[in-house]
């Protein structure tokens, strides 16, 4: 290739180059705005996936409690239960006792109203 000939290909392919040039600097500036975004959209990620983190630790934390207060709620209902069994022990009692002491005031209010009735019939 003669000199002219190399001087001709380089006028024709320096304008193609420099254009080609042009397009990767182009290029380079929108991977570098993707780039950008990708970080950012990484760090968004990663707050998100902390926050998901924190909420999975509250979810626990309120799972536990929320078991908790179940068992707590289930040992009082049995607590109320024996209550109630003992209440209606005791009130079942109170009636017993109470037609016992019916039955003998009723004898007595008997055997009085015999000797009144008596002690009436000597006055007579």
């Amino acid at each position: 290739m003669t000199k002219s000939e190399y001087q001709e290909l380089v006028e024709f392919l320096g304008p193609k180059f420099d254009r080609i040039a042009r397009r990767f600097d182009a290029v380079d500036r929108r991977f570098d705005v993707v780039e950008e975004r990708l970080t950012r959209v990484e760090e968004r990620l990663t707050r998100v996936e902390v926050l998901g983190e924190d909420d999975r630790g509250r979810t626990r934390i309120l799972a536990e409690a929320v078991s908790s207060l179940t068992q707590k709620i289930d040992s009082l209902d049995q607590k109320v239960d024996s209550l109630d069994r003992k209440v209606d022990s005791l009130r079942d009692e109170i009636v017993h006792e109470f037609w016992v002491v019916r039955t003998e005031m009723a004898k007595g209010f008997e055997r009085l109203d015999s000797r009144v009735t008596r002690l009436e019939g000597f006055e007579a």
